[in-house]
């Protein structure tokens, strides 16, 4: 899923850590019952979300204050391992509408021109729907 080398955002590192973790979980439940793993919608659009680089700056602030509204100050695995599939999910949904303007063929490019319009409101669509 991921390469060897990468850069994270600081903010999104427990983010990718429990995508990682997600993924392990689906994947070895599979192997151990020797079954062909079954498609998953999280582990598949990964890549098409954190990649591009509009999306990862504001899901990073949406994760980051997803973290802060845990109860008692930490959430336990399984609710950080929900919670990261409901923002890939709701993430996905989001840069499907056509107000969204999202490259699904390279992901991983921007807009053609620096548009700080358009990124703030990708940046109001989103944290709308994520806000915890």
């Amino acid at each position: 899923m991921l390469p060897n080398n990468v850069l994270v955002n600081r903010k999104l590192l427990s983010f990718a850590a429990i995508f990682r973790l997600f993924a392990f979980r689906k994947l070895t439940k599979s192997q151990q019952q020797m079954l062909a793993p079954s498609g998953n919608f999280a582990i598949a659009q990964f890549r098409k979300i954190f990649d591009n680089p509009d999306v990862n700056l504001i899901l990073a602030d949406c994760w980051e204050n997803f973290e802060t509204t845990a109860p008692k100050g930490q959430f336990t695995i399984d609710e950080l391992l929900a919670g990261m599939e409901e923002f890939l999910v709701k993430t996905y949904a989001i840069i499907y509408c056509e107000d969204f303007h999202f490259d699904h063929v390279y992901p991983t490019r921007g807009p053609n021109s620096v548009d700080s319009d358009l990124f703030i409101h990708r940046e109001t669509m989103m944290k709308q729907q994520l806000a915890p």
